[in-house]
């Protein structure tokens, strides 16, 4: 072989290949070339921050090189897809926890929403439970059971039924009272004379600490529990009851006009005791229950003018030799026969109790 000539082997070639082969060649490569065209197309549509290469109306060779060009813009694509996605789903996170965080704000606003009307519902509650003790007290006492722990002393002591607190009763009478009312010129009159006095007579019982139970229609019952009336509490009892004396005989002398016939016999008969009770609320009215009450009640049956203890309030008025001065009695007690009791026949008011404790609370007059 000589030069360039070809041998005979590629002359028989290409005599032997068919102008149909080139046909088919050019066909696949033009197949390939639409088809990839079309993808790239497809990128640059949906991704067009990508820089589409100038067109020079020639097709581009079908390199290795450009299919691996093609490969790396097909992942940076699905790199900006995915990107995307994760800024829409961090998007969507951070509206999900303001959400969240509202929800709780919210919450947390119905939860204080719903204890501040519990807080207000008991206290209401609470001045309720109060309303019956607050007309029975003191103006000073009052303000206590609203403003500071007072309240909380008369639950604890005197509601306590597992402790029934310790007290001095007083029962007040109106000795010959049936015939005061027949003496009297008309029932309207009586009704005065008996209301007046009994507004006198509870305002002397709580000016000393002391609180009034009820009226009964021919007197009234007072008690004065010492964690209320103070360490001086019998002290406080006996400055009531001699103050109640003195009002009767003033107020009986004022009225006499609304009478018939002047009774000279007719006065109060007191009579104290002192031990364990227990506060007690009825149809929204308070009220105290025990034997103080009892035994009170029958020594209120002592004559006019008189104030007469039980034994166990004798031992703790006897304290006051200074100020009070008992001597023994008898008395009669109904269906019992007759009892010692101690009749008050001596006592200088000059002696002033020691303040409660509950009055030393800062901010109460």
């Amino acid at each position: 072989m000589v030069g360039n000539e070809p041998d005979d082997n590629d002359v028989n070639k290409a005599r032997n290949q068919s102008p149909g082969d080139d046909n088919l060649s050019t066909s696949i490569d033009t197949s390939k070339h639409a088809v990839i065209g079309a993808r790239i197309d497809e990128l640059f549509v949906r991704f067009p921050e990508l820089v589409r290469p100038a067109d020079t109306g020639e097709k581009p060779a079908m390199s290795t090189a450009t299919v691996v060009d093609q490969e790396t813009v097909r992942l940076q694509s699905d790199i900006c897809r995915l990107e995307v996605e994760r800024i829409e789903q961090a998007v969507k996170i951070h509206e999900l926890q303001r959400d969240v965080e509202a929800q709780l704000v919210e919450h947390r606003n119905l939860r204080d929403a719903i204890a501040r009307y519990a807080s207000t519902t008991e206290e209401l509650e609470r001045k309720q439970r109060l309303q019956p003790l607050l007309a029975r007290v003191c103006a000073p006492a009052q303000e206590a059971l609203l403003l500071s722990d007072l309240a909380d002393r008369f639950q604890e002591h005197l509601f306590n039924e597992t402790n029934p607190c310790c007290a001095f009763v007083v029962s007040i009478d109106i000795r010959r009272s049936t015939e005061l009312m027949l003496k009297t010129k008309s029932a309207r009159q009586f009704a005065l004379f008996l209301t007046t006095l009994g507004d006198k007579l509870r305002r002397i019982v709580i000016d000393e600490y002391g609180v009034f139970d009820k009226f009964t229609g021919d007197g009234i019952l007072a008690f004065f529990p010492e964690f209320y009336s103070g360490k001086d509490a019998a002290l406080r009892v006996i400055r009531a009851a001699q103050a109640c004396h003195r009002e009767f005989q003033r107020h009986y002398r004022q009225s006499w006009g609304s009478f018939t016939a002047i009774m000279k016999d007719t006065g109060l008969g007191i009579g104290v005791d002192f031990g364990a009770v227990q506060g007690i609320q009825i149809g929204g009215e308070i009220t105290v229950v025990g034997g103080p009450v009892v035994y009170a009640c029958r020594l209120g049956a002592a004559q006019a003018g008189k104030t007469v203890l039980n034994h166990p309030a004798y031992e703790k008025i006897s304290q006051y030799v200074r100020a009070c001065i008992c001597h023994e009695t008898e008395i009669d007690f109904k269906h019992e026969g007759p009892f010692v009791a101690f009749e008050v026949v001596h006592f200088d008011d000059q002696h002033s109790p020691a303040t409660p404790e509950w009055m030393q609370v800062k901010g109460i007059p």
